[in-house]
C-alpha cells in the first residue's frame, strides 16, 4: 500500500473513475487549461447540476489535500482509497 503522497496520477485517476462508476449514476471528467482536472458526479442520469463537483491538480504524484478533497466527495475515507490501490 503507498503512502498518501506517492500515489501515481494515473492510478488515482483509475480507482476514481472505479469508485464514480459505483456511487453515481454518470460522472463527467473535464481537463482545465493548466494541471486542473474537474470531477462532476451526477445523482441520476437525467439530472442537470451534479450532485458532486470538485478539482484536482494533476502532477506525477497526487498531493494529499487532493486525495483527502476526492475521498470526501466519494464519501470513503483515505485508508479506504488507499486499500482499493
Amino acid at each position: 500500500m503507498p503512502k498518501k503522497n506517492q500515489i501515481k496520477w494515473r492510478i488515482f485517476q483509475k480507482v476514481v473513475r472505479k469508485q464514480l462508476k459505483v456511487k453515481f449514476a454518470k460522472y463527467e471528467i473535464t481537463e482545465k487549461k493548466g494541471s486542473g482536472i474537474r470531477y462532476e458526479a451526477f445523482s441520476s442520469v437525467a439530472a442537470k447540476k451534479p450532485s458532486e463537483m470538485w478539482v484536482v491538480h494533476r502532477d506525477e504524484f497526487v498531493h494529499k489535500g487532493d486525495l483527502k478533497k476526492t475521498c470526501d466527495h466519494l464519501g470513503i475515507t483515505t485508508d479506504e482509497f488507499l486499500d482499493l490501490i
